[in-house]
């Protein structure tokens, strides 16, 4: 991802929102990529 300078850094913004992100929330993100990833296998 870059920002308008051309820097290859994400913005402040998305990394504090990431930070922020509790434990739960990543929990359920992993779930749905392995989910889709088991569902192409199967497919």
């Amino acid at each position: 991802m870059r920002a308008d300078n051309g820097s290859v850094r994400p913005c402040v913004a998305e990394i504090d929102r990431l930070a922020s992100s509790s434990a739960d929330e990543v929990r359920r993100g992993e779930e749905v990529v392995f989910d889709d990833y088991r569902r192409r296998i199967a497919g």
